[in-house]
């Protein structure tokens, strides 16, 4: 069953992150957000760093990631 949430963005809010379960497996959402601060170039690069993240964490799942700049 999917996890699903829904959020209303505010003015604070500067990235959304869609992903799979294997992200979250091996990084959770706090250090997921602190990595996109961290790490402000394109959104390409942040999806492909959160992934390498999660395999550095030895995700087992697939690993799916879009960033999306608010």
């Amino acid at each position: 069953e999917p996890y699903v949430t829904r959020t209303v963005l505010t003015p604070e809010h500067t990235y959304v992150v869609v992903a799979s379960d294997g992200l979250w497996d091996g990084i959770g959402a706090l250090k997921a957000s602190h990595i996109l601060e961290d790490h402000p170039t394109s959104t390409k690069e942040q999806a492909e760093f959160l992934v390498k993240k999660a395999l550095d964490e030895k995700s087992k799942d697939n690993i799916s990631v879009f960033v999306i700049k608010l």
